[in-house]
């Protein structure tokens, strides 16, 4: 979480995908710095994707995501520093 709120921020993300492989990549400019993420996946099967994901203040590491249904899904990375962990909720 950045620090500095006092200056200016842009923002914006770039999805692709295609079949099983999909890829985003999550972007800011502006307040305290600039920072990035990167995320690829390949779908292996109806609940289980593998992919990558690379992070200005994390580093890069796999990462694995968990179908929970049609509406839940998780994802988990263990990067250099820190366990990432995230949860999807459609409602």
């Amino acid at each position: 979480m950045s620090k500095d709120q006092t200056k200016t921020r842009i923002g914006g993300s770039i999805w692709l995908g295609q079949k099983k492989v999909s890829a985003i990549w999550l972007f800011e400019r502006g307040g305290s710095g600039n920072w990035n993420q990167l995320r690829l996946k390949y779908q292996l099967g109806k609940r289980v994707g593998v992919g990558y994901i690379s992070d200005t203040f994390q580093g890069q590491d796999p990462r694995l995501d968990l179908s929970l249904g049609k509406t839940s899904n998780v994802w988990v990375a263990r990067t250099q520093r820190v366990t990432i962990l995230g949860v999807k909720q459609v409602f």
